[in-house]
């Protein structure tokens, strides 16, 4: 068996002579007809100053078309052949400019040889061939190690360019102790000892009872966090509603204390469909309000399946949406339902306020959008009515608010399932402690489009205080508790199992047998 084990990779312009090189040095033969290769591969024992050296041989296609898969034989490479043809000059000039960016970027400490094939054809007259002196001078400039010139055809020189080639990398090894390291060796070419774990009955049962015993605890934790969040649902649409404004009655039967955020609530509207959140502005929501391209790269699959099956789009052609702020079809829909709330008195009604969210919450990257830079005394709608360009459809005139509205950021972000929640605003009580129990009427001023045209979507309105966990989620407390009684569960079965039938001092280790 070898001593070392090293792996060489072969580069440079296709028809350069690298399998000829390989074929010449593996098989002494040479085939004067060229062939693409595609990673043929060659392993060969070398014998070096006393140690047998097994050298695995790796070919390369140097076509364009193979640019994709090359970066593969990149992995593990102990040395370079960067080759060019004698016959070519434009190969020894790719050879700089091209391969060398290229071998560097996926392998910047290895050696490289720069090799110089097919020099029997200098002899050839009317053969305009790179000299010896312009190969060497290539060297420096590409960082090789050393310079070797072959002909594949005569077998002159060839076994030079591989004794070099391992000599370079051998050099290397002595550099440094970890790269001499048989365990250094057998890691990299992936040739450590496999291992199978065999767990014990001590090991498999403390983890067991480590699990459920930290779990358990935990989803109490979580559940009761959960528990202390007080919410109350009001819904408000489970119908088509053509009309305008509605109002809904509803009793708190206990208070609500501490800081209220109120959050509307959507089932069954997929916002997170790709055909609809391609056509989000990314470039327009950064101040490019001229740039569509995010929405019209698009426009004749998504604009027509949105119009169509979706209901929602307005614009089908590239044309139209050049000219809307924002482009796309995310405004159009947005949820813009305004909420005004009264408190039922002895002496009538008593207004609460609701603040309209702001900055704080949004996400650090949503800050980062912005209107168009604007001259003094310029707003956001003449600059674009300067531009020649249109409010996009939708619930509110888009330019007196711009790309910063925090209830639009809000609306974009992409809901994962169709029934989602999102963040209103916050209740400003009179009390300043919350809402007291009683009766209350909820205006709502329907801005919301789709509601005005599907049967299935469900609205509601929500009142929530927060938790140090955020809103009310029982879910993640239960799956807490669930696994972890589990495996507390499994933990006494194996024990009594153990116990009961006294199976050995390591139960799983024949198993399979």
């Amino acid at each position: 068996m070898a001593e070392i084990r090293k792996k060489l990779v072969i580069f440079g312009d296709g028809a350069c002579g690298k399998t000829s090189l390989l074929h010449s040095f593996t098989k002494g033969t040479f085939f004067p007809e060229h062939e693409s290769t595609i990673f043929e591969n060659y392993v060969v024992d070398m014998t070096m100053d006393g140690k047998t050296v097994q050298l695995a041989l790796w070919d390369t296609a140097g076509q364009e078309d193979c640019s994709r898969i090359r970066p593969l034989s990149y992995m593990d490479i102990d040395v370079i052949l960067l080759c060019f043809d004698v016959r070519r000059p434009i190969t020894l000039e790719n050879a700089s400019m091209k391969w060398t960016g290229e071998v560097r970027y996926y392998c910047p400490n290895v050696p490289m040889l720069l090799v110089a094939n097919k020099t029997d054809n200098r002899n050839e007259q009317k053969v305009n061939t790179v000299g010896a002196v312009a190969g060497g001078e290539a060297v420096s400039k590409i960082g090789a190690s050393h310079y070797v010139e072959c002909s594949a055809k005569t077998g002159e020189g060839v076994a030079e360019v591989f004794d070099k080639a391992v000599r370079a990398v051998l050099h290397k090894q002595k550099k440094g102790k970890k790269w001499s390291s048989p365990f250094w060796q057998k890691l990299t070419q992936q040739r450590l000892e496999g291992s199978t774990p065999e767990p014990s009955f001590f090991l498999v049962v403390t983890v067991l009872f480590l699990t459920g015993l930290t779990f358990i605890p935990l989803g109490v934790v979580f559940l009761k966090a959960s528990n202390s969040v007080s919410e109350r649902k009001v819904p408000y649409h489970n119908e088509v509603f053509k009309g305008s404004y509605s109002n809904h009655s509803f009793e708190l039967k206990e208070d609500i204390r501490g800081r209220i955020v109120v959050f509307y609530e959507i089932d069954n509207f997929f916002q997170s469909h790709r055909l609809y959140m391609q056509t989000i502005p990314g470039q327009q929501l950064l101040g490019n309000i001229e740039h569509y391209e995010d929405c019209t790269i698009y426009a004749s699959r998504v604009f027509v399946f949105l119009e169509k099956v979706l209901g929602i789009g307005s614009n089908a052609t590239i044309i139209q949406h050049k000219s809307k702020v924002p482009c796309g079809h995310t405004f159009r829909p947005m949820f813009h339902d305004r909420f005004s709330l009264k408190r039922i008195t002895a002496g009538g009604e008593e207004e609460i306020k609701i603040e309209e969210a702001d900055a704080s919450f949004l996400h650090p990257s949503e800050l980062l959008f912005h209107d168009p830079p604007l001259s003094e005394g310029e707003d956001l709608c003449s600059l674009m009515k300067k531009k020649g360009l249109q409010n996009g459809e939708g619930p509110y005139k888009f330019c007196e608010r711009g790309f910063t509205y925090p209830p639009y950021l809000i609306w974009i972000r992409s809901a994962a399932f169709g029934s989602f929640r999102k963040p209103y605003g916050v209740v400003k009580p009179p009390e300043g402690w919350g809402l007291p129990m009683g009766n209350y009427t909820l205006h709502v001023d329907r801005n919301f489009l789709p509601a005005k045209s599907f049967t299935h979507l469900r609205i509601r309105f929500v009142l929530s205080t927060l938790s140090w966990m955020g809103g009310k989620n029982p879910f993640l407390g239960i799956i807490y508790i669930v696994v972890g009684t589990l495996c507390i569960l499994a933990g006494l079965v194996i024990s009594f199992v153990y116990v009961k039938y006294g199976i050995g001092r390591d139960p799983f280790r024949n198993f399979s047998d």
